[in-house]
């Protein structure tokens, strides 16, 4: 194996990771300057949060009085998108991280002070990834506007999501690097599932079930990093994480544990009990109707009351 060093002028690695099909325009920014800039721009994330939630309400309330929009095709653009920046953001990221504990192991690719600076390429596609949060408050624009119903998981994960991501990339703490590693991967495949969907491309459910499980692994990963951090911090040993953005991200990732393994209980075990009870399979089978209870394509009528059926997580955004 080639010796890999580190440029003490620079702090560059000497040779870069060998990002395939590098563009001229991702080498030409210092960490130093990104760094200036994340951090002259520390307000934005706390407006985009206010304006966000004050946005659900308004939309929200404004819907109500209006008809539902279709938006298929806009939401098959949008995933699309989403999903190819998220593949290439994944790829940045990933070689950047498996090419320095490849050399120099996972302590220092999570703890090392100035690991930002061994790869700036790798840092400005985790500072566009930051940004790319508020982008993807439009997933909650296009639930509103198809009249789906919003679950407190939704922006509550995004609200939050955006601020953590934020603030660890402006202060360039390398633990929450491979946060950004592993929400990006995710996503690829997420916004690669919800584009088939928009497509109205048949998926197994099994496939929508994998995605909720890797969302629960990653978070999972996350505590675990967390630990990792800690228990190196508590030895006295030097670790580039604050204690303010660890407790941030053990607080973070503890909730989004809770309230994921919460979904796929209620999404998978229940909508799958009562599946077999009450609902229609798609329409592809009879289901015998007790009495007093007529099945509908999509709705469930019961003693004249109409029900929606329940819906999954990537339903609310695909329909």
């Amino acid at each position: 194996m080639d010796a890999v060093t580190r440029d003490p002028s620079t702090g560059r690695l000497n040779p870069l990771p060998p990002h395939p099909a590098l563009q001229p325009w991702e080498t030409r920014y210092e960490v130093d300057e990104m760094l200036e800039f994340m951090n002259s721009l520390n307000y934005v994330p706390w407006l985009a949060v206010v304006a966000y939630v004050a946005s659900i309400y308004a939309l929200e309330t404004s819907m109500k009085r209006r008809p539902a929009f279709s938006l298929r095709k806009a939401m098959a653009a949008w995933n699309a998108f989403l999903a190819l920046f998220s593949l290439f953001a994944t790829l940045r990221m990933g070689v950047s991280f498996f090419y320095n504990v490849q050399h120099f192991g996972f302590s220092h690719c999570t703890c090392a002070t100035g690991r930002a600076k061994e790869d700036p390429t790798a840092y400005l596609w985790t500072m566009i990834f930051s940004f790319s949060k508020i982008l993807e408050f439009g997933d909650t624009y296009f639930i509103l506007l198809r009249k789906q119903k919003l679950i407190f998981l939704h922006w509550y994960h995004h609200a939050s999501v955006l601020l953590f991501t934020w603030f660890n990339t402006a202060r360039a703490e390398e633990a929450g690097g491979w946060f950004c590693l592993m929400n990006a991967a995710v996503h690829t495949l997420m916004y690669s599932y919800y584009f088939l969907r928009a497509m109205r491309v048949s998926v197994p459910r099994e496939l929508m079930m994998l995605i909720t499980i890797s969302q629960i692994a990653q978070m999972v990963m996350g505590i675990m990093l967390c630990g990792y951090v800690s228990v190196t911090k508590m030895r006295g040993l030097p670790c580039n994480m604050s204690n303010l953005i660890l407790t941030c991200a053990i607080l973070m990732y503890l909730s989004y544990f809770v309230l994921f393994v919460d979904f796929f209980r209620k999404t998978y075990r229940k909508s799958a009990q009562k599946r077999r009870k009450s609902s229609f399979l798609d329409g592809k089978e009879e289901i015998p109707r007790e009495k007093n209870e007529i099945h509908v394509v999509g709705k469930l009528s019961v003693n004249g009351i109409s029900r929606r059926k329940s819906a999954t997580y990537s339903e609310f955004i695909q329909g």
